[in-house]
């Protein structure tokens, strides 16, 4: 399922950022730059400094956002401890109270909710990340913020799947794309009814927006985990119509992994594997072109030799990755499902010791490392 970063936090105008839009300014703008092209590392030596400035001017709420998104870049590098650290600072300083906020105030308060859960969902805790996010659709109810509103539903959604409510992260999503009181289900049957599809198509913009293409992304997907893959192409071809308009390439890299693995399930492996190629060849994060990367894997694995040089050069490109994975829970999910790869691998390799002993070596190193990952995580 595509889940989107939680977003960035933005400047509050509460403080005198900007009347005096000079260094501090900067700071942020950098800090921003440097997470938007993934540049991780740097990215938190803007966010550290502008905290300080901040702080050193008494704008509580401007170094809450800055901590927050220091939270959030130590997130995605795996420093759930830094990550943790800073949240609390965040919320500290914002002060749990909605009574007494502004509008502005109220949104920034979300964004960092929104980071927190993020931090939940990504240390194993979906549950406590659903109840953060459900804190968020209740703030941008009240501000009528639509779009923070629609990044929180999508948001619940991943949890429920995570927690194995696969129906009710259905109607969450229908929610969010303007589907009131239905489900994935339709006359006792998990399926989703010709209306219910027929009202999201005619509600999808000529120009889709970033919000919309995600909630559309995550609904096929689960449509295709319910067993529904016709549903879920129909939704996935009217987006890959409007390609062109999804800025942000994430978005564009969700749609085809969404597409090949639809057409995978379909047993369509050349469309499927022509789909993982333009998520790899995209600049994306690291994390999607390795989750493409290992679905092409499970794709090759059933149509070529073992020994052939496609799965061997993939292989050799996976080894090297699942290293310098950040530590996640989703990092974990994938590198279990690398293992479970490279063990159909193993089963279909019957001659070749050489090849069985190698990858009997790389399951248990593997599996040591997600074990040793999964204690430290928590």
């Amino acid at each position: 399922m595509a889940i989107a970063p939680s977003g960035i936090a933005q400047v509050s105008g509460s403080g005198n950022l900007l009347e005096s839009p000079t260094e501090v300014n900067t700071l942020v703008q950098q800090g921003q730059k440097l997470y938007d092209a993934g540049d991780f590392q740097p990215a938190l030596v803007f966010w550290q400094q502008a905290s300080s400035r901040f702080q050193q001017r008494g704008d509580r709420f401007n170094q809450a956002m800055a901590l927050g998104n220091l939270s959030l870049t130590y997130q995605q590098l795996g420093q759930w401890p830094q990550a943790r650290e800073a949240i609390i600072t965040s919320l500290n300083l914002l002060g749990d109270e909605t009574q007494d906020k502004t509008p502005e105030q109220l949104r920034l308060l979300a964004q960092v909710l929104n980071i927190q859960g993020n931090l939940y969902l990504e240390t194993g805790e979906p549950a406590t990340a659903l109840d953060t996010w459900k804190k968020t659709a209740e703030i941008y109810r009240r501000i009528d913020h639509s779009e923070g509103l629609t990044q929180s539903q999508i948001n619940q959604a991943e949890a429920l799947q995570n927690l194995g409510l696969n129906p009710r992260a259905c109607q969450v999503l229908l929610l969010s794309l303007g589907v009131e009181n239905q489900d994935c289900k339709q006359n006792g049957e998990r399926r989703l009814s010709q209306a219910s599809l027929d009202q999201i198509l005619h509600g999808i913009p000529a120009h889709v927006q970033s919000q919309h293409s995600l909630a559309l992304l995550n609904l096929a997907d689960l449509l295709r985990k319910l067993g529904q893959p016709q549903q879920a192409q129909i939704l996935l071809e009217k987006l890959r119509a409007q390609v062109q308009y999804l800025h942000h390439p994430e978005d564009v890299a969700q749609l085809y992994l969404n597409l090949g693995n639809l057409e995978r399930e379909l047993q369509h492996p050349n469309q499927a594997l022509e789909n993982y190629d333009q998520v790899i060849q995209l600049p994306v994060s690291s994390r999607l072109k390795t989750q493409a990367k290992v679905e092409k894997l499970n794709v090759l694995i059933d149509q070529i030799e073992s020994q052939s040089p496609q799965i061997n050069l993939l292989r050799q490109s996976l080894r090297n990755e699942m290293y310098q994975l950040p530590v996640s829970q989703t990092s974990v999910e994938t590198q279990i499902y690398y293992a479970q790869n490279l063990l159909k691998l193993l089963k279909r390799e019957r001659q070749d010791s050489s090849l069985r002993l190698s990858l009997k070596a790389e399951i248990t190193t593997l599996l040591d490392q997600v074990t040793a990952q999964t204690q430290d995580h928590h």
